[in-house]
């Protein structure tokens, strides 16, 4: 009777040991996969901000792996770890698309390109945090395709209609642009009421950062 017992329970437990086992092994070896499957369908069907999770990314990425997003889609992530601030990217610049958060002048180049991103945001809203943003606070951009660090270099009150604003001259590193409206309005997160200033129309916050990481896109230019 015993070994009549013990076998059925060998004949039950064993299969569902190893199945068991086979389905921990498949399921570790198809985690990485899905997650850049995810990050890809969440980049065009959905409003979840893609992520970076590799712990060590790759010095560099084909552009031909890279999609350009189109005009209005979201893109990528805003963070900045000393406000506590995460805002998402969108494609363009136009009003509707700074209603929803930040958005990139389309003429102006992607992360990761060596050239210079210029993204704007309204000042009590996805920009609010600009006012206090000093040199040498870090500014992060994760995409679908790498995670971008910048270090802002310096901060001024000027044109952003002014070409020469937005592209200061160029000393080889790729930056970050970020403008918003001045003088700031006021915001019930943080900021206090300041004082309307007299400033000619279009006058804007400028912080100009440079890229500290993040791998390049090498073979062709974003179009």
């Amino acid at each position: 009777m015993m070994k009549r017992t013990g076998r059925l329970v060998a004949y039950l437990f064993v299969p569902l040991i190893f199945t068991l086992i086979s389905a921990g092994i498949i399921y570790g070896t198809m985690q990485k996969p899905m997650k850049s499957v995810k990050v890809m369908v969440n980049m065009f069907v959905g409003e979840q901000p893609p992520v970076f999770e590799d712990t060590q990314q790759p010095d560099h990425v084909n552009a031909n792996s890279v999609h350009i997003p189109k005009h209005g889609a979201f893109y990528g992530n805003m963070y900045c770890e000393r406000f506590g601030y995460s805002g998402k990217i969108y494609y363009g610049a136009d009003e509707r698309i700074l209603k929803k958060g930040i958005g990139q002048k389309q003429e102006s180049s992607l992360p990761g390109y060596g050239g210079i991103t210029v993204l704007y945001g309204h000042n009590d809203t996805s920009f609010w945090f600009l006012k206090e943003l000093e040199s040498g606070d870090i500014v992060k951009i994760d995409t679908a395709y790498g995670e971008y660090e910048y270090r802002v270099t310096e901060a001024k009150v000027g044109c952003a209609d002014n070409a020469s604003e937005l592209y200061p001259t160029d000393n080889g590193n790729e930056k970050l642009v970020m403008c918003t409206e001045y003088p700031f309005k006021s915001n019930k997160k943080t900021l206090e009421d300041i004082p309307q200033e007299e400033v000619p129309e279009g006058t804007h916050k400028i912080i100009w950062a440079e890229k500290i990481s993040g791998p390049a896109v090498l073979g062709q230019e974003a179009t």
